[in-house]
């Protein structure tokens, strides 16, 4: 008799020490396929361009031009060539690099104030504000040609773009390795495109990427939809001097970065049960 009541007590504990394995077995299933399904990203959003076709696009110049315009706080590299020696060093003084120091670019140049004006040596204050280096080429050209004749002036910008990447480099590459970037504007041309090469459009939502742009004391923050084949007639594909695009991340990313405290969490509820049934049965056994 007591036997039997052994047999049949240690023939429950097995049988509920399977149906709580099985229950952990399904609910560990079932909470991964709701991580998977989180995890997805619609296909039309996990690519660039999904609506390209076939075909020619006219190209809107007034874009480029209108991407060299510059405003406070940019800076502009002149140099002015006339007949007289003396003349072009003191015209181009703010141009030549100052012994012993190590410059950048962005260092060199005639800085444009807040109200718009570049100061060059001997001429006073030229306004620039809002001007492509084209326009700023002739104007110079006109004030200096009544003191010289036979004036030559070269004019063009320089500047960079900073990108920070919400998802810290996750699935990225090439442009986008890393949490934050810095990208020179090189021939007066810098595109959106150029600086998104590398990023991941399954980490990175491509159809919200924001621009942010300071304008005349005025920040603007633009949305940006690089899933689309508008974005070539975008007025912001042109990137200018001291724009920053911020990659926003899927949310799953804060699930699957080291260290997150909801990925610990889980692996805590999901390590002690393993843990419990383990010492189970090794006690029934």
């Amino acid at each position: 008799m007591v036997d039997s009541f052994k047999n049949l007590n240690s023939k429950l504990k097995m049988t509920l020490i399977r149906k709580t394995s099985r229950f952990f077995h399904y609910s560990m299933c079932f909470f991964i396929l709701a991580i998977s399904v989180q995890s997805c990203v619609p296909v039309g959003k996990a690519v660039f361009f999904p609506d390209i076709k076939e075909g020619e696009h006219f190209i809107d110049s007034s874009l480029f031009e209108n991407s060299k315009r510059v405003f406070a706080g940019d800076r502009i590299q002149l140099q002015i060539i006339t007949k007289d020696e003396e003349a072009n060093n003191i015209l181009n003084a703010a141009t030549k690099a100052i012994a012993g120091v190590n410059q950048t670019p962005e260092m060199n140049g005639y800085l444009i104030d807040p109200e718009g004006f570049i100061e060059i040596p001997t001429l006073g204050k030229i306004s620039v504000r809002g001007k492509t280096p084209t326009e700023i080429k002739e104007l110079v050209k006109n004030i200096i040609s009544d003191f010289y004749k036979d004036v030559e002036v070269y004019c063009s910008i320089s500047g960079r773009v900073f990108m920070i990447n919400g998802s810290g480099g996750l699935g990225g590459g090439g442009g986008a390795a890393g949490v934050g970037q810095t990208f020179e504007i090189l021939n007066e041309r810098l595109t959106i495109v150029q600086v998104l090469n590398g990023i991941s459009p399954t980490v990175t939502k491509i159809d919200r990427i924001w621009l942010i742009r300071e304008t005349d004391g005025i920040r603007h923050f633009i949305k940006v939809n690089i899933n689309t084949m508008d974005i070539f007639d975008s007025p912001y594909y042109y990137l200018r001097n001291n724009d920053i695009i911020y990659l926003e991340p899927y949310k799953i990313n804060s699930f699957i970065t080291i260290n997150s405290p909801i990925r610990n969490l889980i692996t805590f509820i999901i390590t002690i049960p393993a843990i419990y049934l383990g010492i189970k049965n090794i006690i029934v056994k």
